[in-house]
């Protein structure tokens, strides 16, 4: 989790720009930014990577990384996210950033901010978060809504009201839930072994407590080094639609970490092969490896297809699965409501999905977010086909939300059984 927020925070700590192209005002946005951390983390991917490359030296395997690092890192950087800032970021974003973060009180600020990020690891709230992790489990498979860890006494309402409108704008959120997505690939096998039925709906009602528990944890992180004018100034910031774009050009090129390894990887095996010729073979197979591996994320995504990507299990079971995993607030099941949003993903060649966006709002933004977080637990897919060959695709699907009101004390304590009949009701559309 800790990588993703360095990249996260990459964006965010500017220079003043002076430059003619686009690819020129984006390798000053890099070089002159403070990413020391953002490079760091580049470092610790590629480090295992190179140490297989060459594992009979790793003493020189650690030697020719520095080495990358220090002189060809950065331009390769350049190169792997042009594509995704020129899709999101205008030159005159960039400029734009550049001249709302030179305030110098800004560019301090964030340092501090990185410093406290780079150890959030090792600090008391996110320990106590993770020792907290294993009751929730237990809470969950005994049928209990396991309760957010709330926030310190030492945070101002006001601080902590005010870092929460900044944790979303930021898209924060979104990085922490892509952060701890992955946590059920340890833990849904330690919940079958241990007899747990349904153990994949007892992890996503866990990612859901720790969505919940996040802000708070962090409030009580930032409040240690930004007073809340210092923050203000970063809500405010953050609210430039240069910065919400930037935000969404670094979030495509971490989405794909497997991707990124394999451009990083075959980067450096170029560099490798014009500056220590003796390793270019060793790490040509990692390199193809890596890229196959890759493969089914890249090309083409079609619109129209042969053959449809479907659910393995019918959209039957798909809207049922939607259905026991769509968590409602008690605020919205209390009130009702009916909507429906209509949402795209990418199926691509190993059946797995990605590129999660809404195409039209249910008229709710939570309602809209947590139709995406489902389906982003999705197991694989069966592929599209066109032409007897395997390919991405787009596929569109509705989730119809008909949530009757219901009377505050009569909520049940899992809030996902309000929108039980909205997803089924959409299987046939």
């Amino acid at each position: 989790m800790k990588r993703l927020f360095f990249v996260w925070l990459m964006i965010a700590a500017l220079m003043p720009l002076y430059a003619d192209s686009y690819h020129d005002a984006l390798a000053a946005y890099l070089n002159n930014s403070d990413v020391s951390s953002s490079k760091q983390q580049f470092e610790d991917k590629l480090r295992p990577l190179i140490e297989q490359a060459i594992p009979d030296n790793p003493s020189e395997a650690n030697i020719l990384l520095k080495r990358y690092v220090s002189t060809q890192l950065m331009t390769d950087m350049v190169d792997i996210f042009e594509p995704a800032f020129r899709k999101h970021v205008s030159a005159e974003e960039l400029q734009e950033l550049a001249r709302i973060y030179s305030d110098p009180r800004y560019v301090e600020m964030q340092n501090r901010v990185m410093k406290a990020l780079a150890g959030f690891d090792q600090s008391v709230e996110y320990k106590n978060l993770i020792n907290s992790m294993g009751p929730a489990v237990a809470d969950i498979v005994a049928g209990k809504q396991p309760t957010p860890l709330g926030k310190s006494a030492n945070v101002p309402d006001e601080y902590q009201e005010l870092f929460e409108r900044y944790y979303k704008a930021s898209k924060t959120d979104e990085l922490v839930d892509k952060a701890f997505a992955g946590i059920g690939d340890v833990l849904i096998p330690q919940l079958h072994k241990g007899g747990v039925k349904n153990p994949e709906q007892v992890v996503s009602q866990l990612t859901n407590y720790v969505s919940a528990s996040m802000p708070a944890i962090m409030s009580q992180v930032f409040h240690r080094v930004l007073s809340q004018s210092d923050l203000q100034m970063l809500m405010d910031a953050t609210y430039s639609p240069a910065y919400q774009h930037t935000v969404d050009a670094m979030a495509e090129i971490v989405a794909d970490p497997l991707g990124l390894s394999a451009q990083l990887l075959t980067k450096m095996g170029a560099w490798v092969d014009r500056n220590a010729r003796r390793y270019a073979k060793s790490f040509q197979p990692l390199i193809q490896s890596l890229n196959e591996a890759a493969n089914p994320y890249f090309g083409e995504i079609y619109m129209a297809v042969d053959k449809q990507p479907e659910y393995p299990d019918g959209l039957k079971e798909l809207f049922h699965y939607i259905a026991l995993n769509i968590n409602v607030s008690p605020e919205i099941a209390e009130r009702g409501f009916s909507g429906k949003t209509v949402t795209r993903f990418v199926v691509n060649k190993n059946g797995a999905l990605s590129d999660f966006e809404v195409l039209r709002s249910c008229g709710d933004s939570t309602l809209d977010a947590e139709a995406l977080r489902v389906l982003s637990t999705l197991k694989p897919w069966t592929p599209a086909i066109l032409k007897e060959e395997v390919v991405r695709a787009y596929f569109t699907l509705p989730v119809t939300f008909n949530i009757p009101p219901t009377p505050k004390d009569s909520l049940l304590n899992s809030p996902s059984s309000a929108a039980d009949s909205a997803s089924e009701q959409s299987a046939s559309e």
